[in-house]
C-alpha cells in the first residue's frame, strides 16, 4: 500500500512526531486526496464547530506543522491553535503557541504578525502570573511599535488590548 508521511504534532507543542497517512488510491499509480494546510484547517473549523476541541487542536497543529515545514509563516493554525488552547482553559500552552509565533514572524521579517501575537502572549503571560515572561514580550513589543512599521490598525489594537 502507498503511504505519504506527513509532520503532526504528537503533543500540544511538539511538531516533530511524524504519522503515516495512507492516502486514496484511484486509479494504480495515482495518489489522490494527499492533506494539505488547507485541508487540516477546514477540518480544524468543522471540529471546533462541533465542538471536539481536541480534535480541532491537532488538525490546527498539524496545519501549523506543514505551513512551517513547506516555509510559510503559520498564522491562522497558529492563532487557530492558540484560540482553541484558550477556549480549553490551556492559557500557559496558548501562550507558548503564540509566541512560537512570533518568534517566526520575527525571523520572517513580519513585524505585523510578530505584534499581533506579543499582544496575545503578554495578556495571557500577565493573566497566568508569568511577570518575567509578560515584562520581556511587552519590552519586545515596545520595540516593535517604536520602530513605526506597524499599521494603524494594529497600533490602535496594541493600545486597546494592552494600552
Amino acid at each position: 500500500m502507498l503511504s505519504i508521511t506527513i509532520i503532526a504534532a504528537a503533543s500540544l507543542l511538539s511538531f516533530s512526531t511524524t504519522t503515516v497517512i495512507p492516502p486514496k488510491v484511484v486509479a494504480r499509480g495515482t495518489v489522490a486526496n494527499v492533506i494539505s494546510t488547507v485541508d487540516h484547517l477546514e477540518s480544524a473549523r468543522r471540529f471546533l464547530a462541533a465542538g471536539a476541541f481536541d480534535d480541532a487542536r491537532r488538525e490546527f497543529a498539524a496545519a501549523a506543522a506543514l505551513d512551517r515545514q513547506a516555509g510559510r509563516l503559520p498564522v491562522e493554525s497558529s492563532i487557530g491553535l492558540a484560540y482553541t488552547l484558550f477556549a480549553q482553559q490551556y492559557d500557559r500552552e496558548a501562550a507558548h503557541v503564540l509566541s512560537r509565533l512570533a518568534s517566526d514572524a520575527a525571523h520572517a521579517g513580519n513585524a505585523e504578525v510578530e505584534a499581533k501575537a506579543l499582544v496575545d502572549v503578554v495578556w495571557l503571560n500577565v493573566q497566568n502570573g508569568q511577570r518575567a515572561e509578560a515584562h520581556a514580550n511587552g519590552l519586545r513589543l515596545r520595540a516593535l511599535t517604536s520602530q513605526g512599521g506597524l499599521s494603524a490598525e494594529t497600533r490602535l489594537a496594541i493600545k486597546q488590548r494592552i494600552g
